[in-house]
């Protein structure tokens, strides 16, 4: 799963460099079973991290990534876009692996992505915050994709098809 690959990468890193940061991962999966307690387990090992359990309003999950360096989105199917779109405005590092079926998709919307195999190197080097330079790709990015995908200017453009029909069928 993705949290245990994620504590997995964690795990090769020396405390030192562990005890830099602050890490919080969501972690709501419904009901207990193994997987669970085995994530709370070796979650348990890291001081600096916390899980974020239960489901929360959208404005306190967005406040979440206010300050955050760095979104890793570990897996290879679940796209968790709506993670990736709230943080490319706040100029977040965002990691998924090149795997990812939104990984090609994005980058050709001019998202700058970094794969989730660098973060161990990142984490080491202090670089997992981008710069202001590199923060600017992801915001235009995100108003270009803002203004492509906006669901009300869709709905505007449906209204004045339906309008158009309407007219020119009197």
């Amino acid at each position: 799963g993705n949290h245990l690959d994620i504590l997995n990468i964690l795990g090769k890193l020396p405390s030192a460099v562990l005890q830099r940061y602050r890490f919080m991962a969501f972690f709501s999966y419904g009901p207990e079973n193994a997987y669970t307690r085995e994530v709370r387990r070796r979650a348990s090992r890291f001081p600096s991290l916390q899980l974020l359990e239960g489901f929360m309003p959208i404005e306190e999950f967005a406040r979440c990534y206010d300050k955050a360096a760095a979104l890793v989105i570990y897996a290879f199917r679940q796209v968790a876009m709506g993670n990736i779109y709230i943080v490319l405005k706040e100029g977040t590092k965002v990691y998924p692996p090149s795997g990812n079926v939104l990984f090609k998709w994005l980058q050709k919307e001019g998202v700058v992505l970094y794969d989730v195999a660098q973060l161990k190197s990142d984490l080491r080097g202090g670089t997992i915050r981008l710069t202001a330079g590199e923060m600017e790709p992801n915001r235009r990015a995100w108003v270009k994709l803002t203004e492509k995908f906006n669901v009300a200017a869709y709905t505007a453009k449906v209204q004045e098809a339906c309008e158009r029909k309407a007219q020119s069928s009197r």
